[in-house]
């Protein structure tokens, strides 16, 4: 039914556009915290073995590791030479509760995209497809 993308590049930027990695389906129509098992449109299965969501939360974990990074050091930056540190505080203690979860549907696809990359489609493993 649909055929591996040619280039490793364009499933990762599937994956980092919230989308299926196999078919380019948009998955941010969908519920935040209800997940499909499978894409609507090629039924790519989104969770291949058991387990893979931990692949997942370490995306979420490194992710959300650089924005912190970012905002407690543009935090300091912005603030220098009398540096705000209750603001900047409560800014990157806002910003570790907030964007793990604003990250969540990201991480899976951007995970989903990484494995196909390391793992390709299998014949037979999307239903339908004769590939």
């Amino acid at each position: 039914m649909f055929a591996q993308p040619e280039s490793n590049l364009t499933v990762l930027g599937r994956g980092v556009r919230g989308r299926c990695a196999v078919c380019n389906e948009n998955h941010r129509s969908h519920a935040l915290w209800r997940s499909a098992d499978r894409c609507p449109r090629c039924e790519f299965p989104f969770e291949r073995r058991e387990g893979q969501f931990v692949g997942a939360v370490g995306i979420n974990t490194i992710l959300t590791f650089f924005i912190l990074l970012v905002v407690l050091v543009g935090g300091i930056f912005a603030t220098w030479p009398d540096i705000a540190v209750i603001p900047v505080i409560v800014l990157t203690l806002a910003v570790a509760v907030i964007v793990p979860f604003l990250l969540l549907p990201f991480s899976h696809t951007i995970w989903n995209s990484i494995d196909l990359v390391m793992d390709p489609l299998k014949p037979g493993e999307i239903p339908g497809s004769d590939d």
